[in-house]
């Protein structure tokens, strides 16, 4: 042994409670080095041992270890047909990963997860580059702020998204020509009075036919005729069953169409025949008539309709429960589709103008916020729904419909007996309230209807000095008694009120981007790469803590040989060993060598 190489004491010798890779180090080294240069070319390790090359006289291969308070340095035997060398460990292959950042890395422990070295937020990097605390604070201020804002910005464009997903817009449309609506004319009157006296009704069973109409008694004077007549009701319904015998056994649905006034008693038709074009209806004033609208093209008054009624008063019969205007009731309804509650009353002896101006909705169903029927087809009217709905039990029970339905289910109409007996009791039971509910919400405005904006003027007609051009007082009394009625537009525009979704899935997802990337910079790639990086450290830490579990459970087996050991043994030349030949030799020549010096 030269005197440069030290011996190592007995105590560093590798023992049994080293894995083989901790004993095993098979190299060729040049001549003598000693251990202090040996020990100077450690690196850090870990807890347990260190291990670096060492020469020594005649090509022998040394062993070292030491304690360290790091990683491990393991160079292991590997097998060359011209000798052993010691191949890097893994802990240089985890240094030299990360001096290479482009590197992947074939674990999740071999990745520092260092999340500001890779991500696209501003200021990330900054924060953990600066080299002072007042740089670090003001970093860390500033993406503080940034995501406060980014996190404001998108919970406000949240919120409007499911507060107020729909808005209204208002257009103003301009046309060459626009459709006027259709006229409903309804006289006050129910039955022709010349009709009944042809066959001998009575003052009280006209009355009784008059109740079969469901309206309520609008004046105090007719509410003691009204009680009457429901007193003796079965009397009136048994000279009303005599009646229809006597009139050839017809039922009371065709006794009420002979009984009521037609078209042509309202209606001149010389110039124009007006009632080969309406359409007759029954409602609780009596019979009306639907003047279908015409096309305007026209700016103004005088390009409309044009409609002259006359008020035979001669013909009409009173009612207990009837209005007593002289006048006519007038609606405006849209094309093909059913009337509503709009009502003007014109009285008798005018010329009356009603200008209007249209309005279309075309509204969304947004529950809770606006309920409508999107599904609705051109006939649909909510009045005939609701009516429908509100009667059909009663229709059903009673087998009949009532006199003033528009819509008729059954072919036979109720008389009164069977309206005040049957119809109303079923109507108005126990569940009438649950009743009513239930039709307000089945029967919902249609989404999209016109709706029409009315003014009404009139003027006296006729003049006193048109008396001039009558030729007799019938003539005039009946001049007295007509309606004249214009119907217009003012302008040939509309306006559009229409629900519009005020952010479409693009719009929204562009703005909550569009904030994302002003405040922090950061992008959909961003957020999944942050999700990725969070989720491998939760690995990765879970995985260090089972490791140390083991490490420590580890150290406490060996507390006594936690100390380092240097090995010095005999290598022959040319002499190839795998890492079990390294841990044999190891003992072999440790032993051989404490048996040399015995015998000195």
């Amino acid at each position: 042994m030269s005197t440069g190489d030290q011996q190592l004491p007995a105590r560093d010798q590798p023992d049994a409670a080293h894995t083989d890779e901790e004993r095993c180090l098979i190299m060729r080294t040049p001549p003598a080095t000693s251990a202090r240069s040996l020990r100077g070319r450690f690196q850090k390790s870990d807890s347990r041992m260190a291990y670096a090359e060492t020469p020594a006289t005649n090509g022998s291969a040394v062993l070292v270890s030491i304690p360290s308070a790091t990683s491990t340095t393991i160079c292991r035997c590997r097998r060359r047909e011209n000798g052993a060398s010691c191949s890097q460990s893994p802990s240089d292959h985890r240094r030299r990963k990360r001096s290479a950042p482009d590197s992947d890395s074939s674990s999740d422990e071999d990745d520092d997860l260092r999340f500001y070295e890779y991500s696209t937020f501003h200021g990330v990097r900054d924060l953990f580059h600066s080299k002072s605390s007042l740089m670090s604070s003001l970093w860390l201020f500033t993406l503080i702020a940034a995501v406060l804002c980014s996190v404001y910005g998108c919970a406000a464009i949240i919120m409007e998204y499911v507060q107020r997903p729909v808005v209204v817009s208002y257009i103003q449309e301009s046309v060459n020509k626009l459709s006027l609506p259709d006229v409903v004319v309804c006289p006050f009157n129910r039955f022709n009075h010349s009709f009944l006296e042809e066959h001998n009704v009575s003052a009280g069973l006209a009355q009784y036919l008059e109740l079969s109409f469901p309206s309520p008694v609008p004046h105090s004077f007719q509410k003691h005729l009204y009680l009457e007549t429901i007193k003796n009701i079965d009397r009136f319904e048994y000279e009303l069953e005599q009646l229809l015998a006597r009139m050839g056994n017809i039922t009371y649905t065709e006794f009420i169409h002979r009984a009521s006034l037609h078209c042509s008693a309202f209606f001149d038709e010389t110039q124009f025949p007006i009632c080969d074009n309406l359409t007759e209806i029954m409602t609780s004033a009596g019979k009306c008539f639907r003047i279908p609208g015409a096309d305007q093209e026209g700016d103004g008054f005088g390009y409309g309709i044009r409609v002259v009624i006359r008020l035979p008063h001669r013909l009409f019969n009173p009612g207990v429960n009837q209005l007593l205007n002289d006048g006519i009731a007038v609606k405006l309804a849209e094309r093909n589709r059913g009337i509503d509650h709009d009502l003007t009353f014109i009285p008798s002896g005018v010329h009356a103008i009603m200008p209007l101006y249209a309005t279309r909705y075309d509204f969304m169903n947004d529950p809770p916020r606006y309920m409508c029927n999107h599904d609705a087809d051109q006939t649909y009217s909510r009045i005939w729904c609701f009516e429908i709905c509100l009667t059909k039990e009663a229709e059903d029970t009673c087998n009949c419909s009532l006199a003033a339905s528009a819509v008729p289910r059954k072919p036979l109409l109720c008389t009164t007996k069977q309206f005040f007996h049957c119809f109303l009791a079923v109507v108005f039971s126990a569940n009438h309230s649950k009743l009513v509910d239930s039709c307000k919400r089945q029967c919902r405005p249609p989404c999209s209807f016109w709706q029409y904006d009315k003014s009404v003027s009139y003027a006296r007609f006729p003049a006193p000095e048109a008396r001039f051009f009558v030729a007799n007082d019938s003539e005039w009394e009946q001049l007295t008694h007509t309606i004249i009625l214009e119907v217009f537009y003012t302008s040939l525009d509309y306006t559009v009120i229409k629900h519009m979704v005020s952010m479409t899935a693009n719009s929204f997802v562009a703005q909550i981007g569009g904030q994302v990337s002003l405040w922090i910079g950061g992008s959909i790639i961003s957020v999944f790469q942050l999700l990725i990086y969070i989720l491998r450290y939760c690995c990765v830490c879970t995985e260090r803590r089972i490791r140390k579990g083991k490490r420590i459970e580890y150290q406490s087996k060996d507390k006594a040989n936690n100390r380092s050991k240097i090995v010095k043994y005999q290598q022959p030349p040319n002499v190839v060993y795998d890492e079990a030949d390294c841990a044999r030799n190891s003992f072999v020549n440790t032993a051989s060598k404490d048996s040399q010096s015995a015998n000195k």
